[in-house]
């Protein structure tokens, strides 16, 4: 009787492809190309013939299911991120966040008499940024007071970085005759008498490019000249009869480090 050699019957997996394996008619290999993990049937005896390349298929070789690039970036060194995309493709990128809240406090009163800008004690705050594009919110909030309403009290916000100090953030003053600041106390062309602590209120944004510590201070001066001071917590006139100060206020400083 004549034998008919109908081949195989069915298809064999033969696993992942092995560049010495001979691969007859029907074997099934998986094989990744540029990434790709892809299915693969063999249509003519092969050895040494890579299913693909580049994502073409090899003539000994038809795909049985083409694998696509995983669309998800790898999360490695990702950790704390978020997955968004720009509609036609997905990365990871960093959630707005606070980092960090960085607070002081100023107690007790502070005489300044020089025309030029001055430390105010306790106002300052001394940082090492968390990351190279930490954005801070630095909010100052405390009372002062010129020594009367016919003089001027400035206050401004500085920041110092490898020992260099600038002033940090916009501030109002335009010419010869006008010096900037963020907060100016007192009015002109008044008669000399005392006058009450004012509201010293103002925020300053601050973006940094390095993680280099940076401190910020405020910083105030008197704006008339002579003997004639500025003061922090309190006023020149916050005495009792016995003059002895009486009702000092608290003034404080804080940064929001955020991402």
């Amino acid at each position: 009787m004549a034998t008919l050699d109908l081949g195989k019957i069915k298809q064999v997996w033969r696993g992942t492809y092995n560049n010495s394996t001979a691969y007859v008619v029907d074997d099934l290999v998986e094989y990744t190309d540029s990434g790709i993990t892809s299915t693969y049937i063999c249509v003519a005896n092969s050895t040494g013939n890579a299913p693909s390349s580049s994502g073409t298929a090899h003539a000994s070789w038809n795909y049985v299911a083409k694998g696509v690039a995983d669309p998800i970036p790898t999360q490695s060194g990702n950790s704390g991120k978020f997955l968004k995309t720009d509609g036609s493709s997905l990365s990871f990128d960093t959630a707005g966040k606070i980092l960090n809240i960085f607070h002081a406090v100023k107690t007790g009163k502070q005489t300044i008499g020089s025309t030029s800008w001055v430390d105010v004690t306790g106002m300052s705050l001394t940082i090492n940024p968390s990351t190279s594009s930490s954005k801070f919110l630095i909010q100052v909030r405390g009372y002062g007071a010129p020594r009367d309403s016919v003089y001027f009290m400035g206050n401004k916000l500085v920041k110092v970085v490898g020992g260099s100090t600038s002033d940090c953030g916009t501030m109002t003053g335009t010419d010869s005759n006008r010096w900037g600041s963020h907060a100016c106390l007192g009015t002109s062309n008044a008669s000399y008498s005392g006058v009450p602590a004012y509201s010293i209120s103002f925020d300053v944004y601050h973006q940094v490019s390095s993680t280099n510590q940076i401190i910020f201070k405020v910083q105030s001066r008197q704006g008339y000249g002579g003997n004639h001071a500025v003061y922090w917590n309190s006023t020149n006139y916050t005495y009792d009869n016995n003059n002895v100060e009486v009702g000092l206020s608290t003034s404080t400083i804080s940064a929001i480090e955020y991402i």
